[in-house]
């Protein structure tokens, strides 16, 4: 071995003593510091338990008694009575109930989503000259309903699709402090006039009675005092804006919306009696049953704060009766209004200047045959003052309508077929003849 490899060789050593001299310390505290830590090991953590469905779970057997007999040869045979018990089937979390829902595997949180089409034919002309014949889509609508947080807090939303006029028409919050007390927020039918406030699926005939847009019905924004429309004693009270649920033109805005400047505002109130079995809002009784007796009465007052002379007080008494798949219903309107100007008088007027405007009525009839088949009848009587423009006239116009129905019903309310025909006997022996035809579902 040469010079040049000893030197090599004791620079190799050298430099592998003093590496271990600089790290030997640190490298032992690391090492000791693992050793307190412990070894390194694998996650044990268990995993969460799958929870099988009920429907795939095994039956469970009980033995119920166990009887031991010997035979004459010396053997013995046991018996032994067992009872097997399958485990209850699991809430589905998806379906279709009344609509389909979605609803969490525990708690109160549901969704129900359902909807409503209603395709129509009219066929209208007065005694001189045709006026109109035409297909529409009268109503289709998507609707969602549910619980949120807790059974007491519920919500409701509908979109209207039909008519070429996609539009809300219903949006509310509602929480049940109570049993009989509850509150509800948004936008919704006023508490007035049976007939508006049973829903288009439930209705006797195609098209409401002609007293039903004059006095006051409909939805509007506001809140309301309730509680559930199926207790032996129902009441609302309703603090609303009095504008209704329409968009009308801004012209300062340049927009449509059916959010008030100034609201009037309205004030409704309802209180009724519901006979234990029957389904007051519900004009037809395909259920059937016992005769069974929904009544109410309603108010109405708009307290013109918006200073456009439009106050008006409205009361309206209505009733149905069911037995044995007949169905009666009937209402009655009365309604004053705020002395307006007249072609004689230009006075101004405040909200107490109240005078008789006019009354409404209408009675109507229908008998299910064997839940398929359902004649109908109605006669309806609404006069009220006319106007021209901002003027009231001093005369009233009366009008009269007779209506009969023939409906179909291929899987009750869900599916059925409506058909009216109606005449209308305006003054100066004025009629208008008319004829609708819908195939309704609802889902």
């Amino acid at each position: 071995m040469n010079n040049h490899s000893r030197s090599a060789g004791a620079a190799a050593l050298l430099a592998a003593l003093v590496t271990t001299a600089l790290t030997g310390p640190a490298f032992a505290q690391a090492v000791a510091a693992d050793a307190n830590t412990g070894p390194l090991t694998a996650d044990t953590t268990a995993d969460p338990p799958i929870e099988v469905p009920a429907e795939l779970q095994p039956p469970t057997e009980t033995v119920i008694s166990r009887d031991t007999m010997t035979k004459p040869d010396g053997t013995t045979v046991t018996t032994t009575v067992v009872e097997t018990t399958h485990p209850a089937p699991s809430k589905p979390l998806v379906g279709y109930k009344s609509g389909f829902f979605i609803q969490s595997p525990e708690g109160p949180d549901l969704l129900r989503i359902g909807g409503q089409l209603q395709t129509l034919y009219t066929y209208q002309r007065n005694q001189d000259e045709f006026q109109l014949s035409r297909f529409q889509i009268r109503r289709a609508r998507i609707k969602m309903k549910g619980t949120l947080f807790s059974e007491a807090f519920t919500f409701g939303l509908s979109l209207e699709l039909g008519e070429g006029d996609p539009r809300l028409k219903d949006y509310w919050t509602n929480y049940a402090f109570k049993e009989d007390v509850e509150l509800k927020v948004g936008q919704f039918k006023r508490p007035y006039d049976r007939q508006e406030m049973t829903s288009s699926t439930r209705r006797l005939m195609a098209e409401k009675a002609i007293t039903n847009k004059e006095f006051g019905a409909g939805r509007d924004i506001g809140l309301m005092l309730h509680n559930h429309e199926d207790q032996d004693l129902e009441y609302a009270l309703a603090f609303l804006n009095g504008t209704g649920d329409r968009a009308v033109l801004n012209v300062d805005k340049l927009r449509f919306s059916n959010v008030p400047e100034k609201f009037k505002p309205q004030a409704v109130f309802r209180l009724g009696y519901n006979q234990k079995g029957v389904n007051g809002y519900d004009e037809s009784d395909l259920e059937g049953g016992p005769p069974r007796l929904a009544a109410a009465v309603s108010g109405l007052a708009d307290f013109n704060i918006d200073e456009e002379s439009t106050a008006k007080l409205s009361a309206e008494a209505d009733a149905i009766f069911k037995a044995y798949g007949l169905s009666v219903s009937a209402a009655l309107f009365i309604e004053t209004m705020q002395s307006l100007p007249t072609p004689t008088s230009t006075s101004d007027t405040n909200w107490t200047d109240q005078e008789f405007n006019g009354f409404g009525t209408y009675i109507q009839a229908g008998y299910v045959i064997d839940n398929t088949v359902q004649p109908a009848l109605r006669l309806a009587v609404d006069s009220l003052k006319e106007y021209a423009g901002a003027i009231r006239l001093e005369e009233r116009r009366t009008i009269y309508e007779a209506s009969f129905g023939l409906n179909v019903y291929f899987y009750g309310q869900n599916l059925k077929w409506l058909n009216q025909g109606r005449i209308l006997f305006a003054p100066d022996d004025k009629r208008e003849y008319a004829g609708f035809s819908m195939l309704a579902m609802a889902f």
